[in-house]
């Protein structure tokens, strides 16, 4: 046997571990020792990479499309695929006696390790050792998610005085839980209740109103200890609560906010949503303190059960400031190819969820991305995190993608490295890019779908419920996706929080109205967006139609009507005023006279309502909607659209 032929035999003999004899002369264990197999193979720079035998056999049935090597020369980790994997050197191969040498040398000091979870291997190829946990967000998502949403009960009760005085507490649904408002929450809710019925000029109000206006402002004071919960829960934080201070204090510090996190005030604003699909409202006007923006802090609340005690659910969505706002528009109107600005306007009653951030849960994309580039089974979920960091040309997906797809990239890039990697900043591009892309004529539809898949992250953390040891083998389950838990779930953001889908929303809202536009064949030349909720439209003819709104009727019970959103194409354009007709209250505009001839024949039709009454019946605008379509040149029917591939 020659010296070369010996040195291959001694290395295959380390990479069979089970094979050789235990530290303390014992013979292995032939069922369980043997399965500890591993492979070496060298590539063209002369760099040993070691793999497990069980990866090499699943990458080469395609149960997985890649494995992930030991590089000995590196001391790092590698990503192989099998195209990768052919093109290496097999041991056998290797006749150069004095870098047989060099590898057993490495072999030799990488056995030992191989079970260790901290770096550089981090147990990756161990077939005994439980997966490390990597993370990569600041504060972990499980902490954040259990702060940010809540289950409360809201009730309302009688005293001798026959006034109505008003309790929060958790609920869980299982009768666990406790109170929300303590007795000086209470003096704070009894104060604005006082200075709201003062306000109320005319007839004393009437008990119905005082109920739901003291369940409106329990709410409010429960979002606010929501916020200040949320920010203790963290424990890095030094909280005051400012809006307490309103009663028994000289301090006007409320007057510009209602929580102070390490010297920052926020106004914690609270939006009511009694029914599915309406669209969220927050704050009329942002404050300043001592020149600084005041941060408002966004809750919504879900009513889910209206009777004597109301049940909802309370979302926080994080945080958000007038400055960010103006920087991010800046950064979109900027970019280049754009055909007009977006005047877009985040004030009087304008915010959407998809504009607040939870600062909290910020990803580390740098550090994601390298995992990624080693982990990811999904191509677009490398290349997503790569925009986020501005490292997307230094993925292979970046280059597999068309001329046209790549520009999209390098212009949600640009965005991103001047306004940061937000809902707000990816908001606001889409709108831009779906304006820019209509006035151009070109395929909106096409780009908001690639758009959607740029944000689509894989969920590393898929199979951390599975046990990593078997009890009955004491090896690895060769069943797990991830060699490594990186603590990243699924997401459609970017990474980004979004605990309501407003941005996932928005990009289908705009997708919708991308397919509108087509099957109507109106070319449009000019887009107003006066704020998030309303979208119009100006043709070639000089038309102007709404493309997207929410309606700003009222219901038969006199409440806002609030439905949104309304989309051209599935949703009739009036043919006297242009808005769109809303499918509930049959709104188009106030001063349309197709919509007051329609509510006056309905005066002849239906009784008046008063709250509490039962709802109306369903008024049937089939036809009425099928003729004001084809007027306008829609069709009265969606038809069925294949989505296509973007990559």
């Amino acid at each position: 046997m020659t010296q070369s032929a010996k040195l291959r035999h001694r290395i295959a003999s380390l990479l069979a571990v089970g094979l050789r004899k235990a530290t303390d002369g014992s013979d292995p264990s032939p069922t369980t020792g043997a399965r500890e197999v591993y492979y070496l193979y060298v590539d063209k720079d002369r760099s040993g990479l070691i793999l497990k035998a069980a990866d090499q056999r699943a990458l080469e049935r395609e149960h997985r499309p890649r494995l992930v090597a030991a590089d000995l020369r590196g001391r790092r980790l590698r990503r192989v695929t099998l195209s990768d994997l052919r093109a290496l050197t097999v041991l056998r191969d290797i006749e150069d006696e004095e870098f047989l040498r060099e590898l057993h040398g490495a072999v030799a000091d990488f056995i030992p390790i191989r079970n260790s979870t901290d770096a550089p291997y981090w147990g990756v190829l161990s077939y005994r050792a439980a997966r490390p946990d990597i993370d990569v967000r600041d504060f972990p998502l499980s902490t954040v998610s259990a702060a940010i949403k809540r289950n409360v009960k809201v009730g309302v009760s009688y005293s001798d005085s026959q006034e109505p005085s008003v309790s929060c507490s958790i609920d869980d649904y299982i009768g666990v839980g406790g109170s929300i408002l303590d007795e000086a929450d209470l003096r704070l809710i009894s104060f604005w209740q006082s200075g709201r019925m003062a306000r109320n000029a005319g007839a004393p109000p009437g008990q119905k109103l005082k109920e739901n206006s003291l369940r409106s402002l329990a709410y409010a004071r429960a979002a606010e200890k929501m916020v200040i919960g949320y920010y203790q829960q963290l424990g890095t934080y030094s909280v005051r609560d400012v809006s307490i201070e309103q009663v028994g204090s000289g301090d006007h510090l409320w007057k510009s906010g209602d929580v102070e996190v390490d010297g920052a005030l926020l106004d914690v604003k609270n939006a009511l949503s009694y029914r599915a699909r309406v669209r969220h409202v927050y704050v009329p006007k942002f404050k300043r303190d001592r020149n600084q923006d005041v941060a408002i802090a966004g809750v919504i609340t879900r009513i889910t059960k209206k009777d004597s005690s109301e049940k909802a659910q309370q979302i926080f969505l994080g945080t958000v400031t007038m400055a960010k706002l103006a920087t991010v528009r800046r950064a979109i109107n900027s970019l280049a190819g754009r055909t007009q600005e977006v005047a877009i306007e985040f004030h009087d009653n304008s915010l959407p969820p998809w504009v607040f951030e939870i600062e909290e849960a910020a990803i580390d994309y740098e550090t994601l991305l390298d995992w990624s580039l080693i982990f990811a089974l999904q191509p677009t979920t490398t290349l997503a995190i790569a925009i986020a960091c501005g490292r997307e040309r230094t993925t292979a997906t970046y280059h597999q993608l068309n001329l046209g797809q790549r520009e999209a990239v390098d212009l949600l890039a640009d965005a991103t490295r001047t306004a940061g990697y937000s809902k707000a900043t990816i908001g606001l591009f889409a709108i831009s890019e779906f304006i820019a892309r209509c006035v151009r004529g070109e395929d909106a539809a096409a780009f908001i779908r690639l758009l959607r898949k740029l944000l689509v992250m894989e969920d590393f953390e898929k199979d951390h419920l599975v046990k990593d040891i078997s009890s009955e083998t004491g090896f690895r389950d060769e069943d797990l996706k991830y060699e490594i838990r990186i603590k990243l779930e699924g997401s459609s953001s970017g990474g980004l929080v979004d605990p309501v889908g407003s941005l996932d929303a928005l990009l289908k809202l705009l997708g919708q109205c991308a397919e509108g536009i087509q099957r109507s064949g109106i070319r449009f030349v000019h887009f107003d967006v006066p704020h998030p909720y309303i979208m119009l439209g100006k043709a070639e003819s000089d038309a102007m139609l709404t493309i997207f709104a929410y309606c700003g009727g009222r219901l038969g019970s006199g409440a806002p009507c609030n439905n949104f959103p309304l989309v051209i194409a599935q949703h009739p354009n009036c043919d006297e005023c242009g808005k769109l007709i809303c499918d509930h209250c049959d709104f188009c505009s106030e001063r349309c006279p197709r919509y007051h001839s329609n509510q006056e024949d309905e005066e002849h039709l239906l009784p008046r309502r008063g709250i509490g009454d039962a709802p109306p019946r369903k008024i049937n605008f089939q036809l009425k909607q099928r003729r004001l379509a084809c007027d306008d040149g829609l069709p009265s029917a969606r038809p069925r659209i294949k989505p296509r591939s973007d990559f």
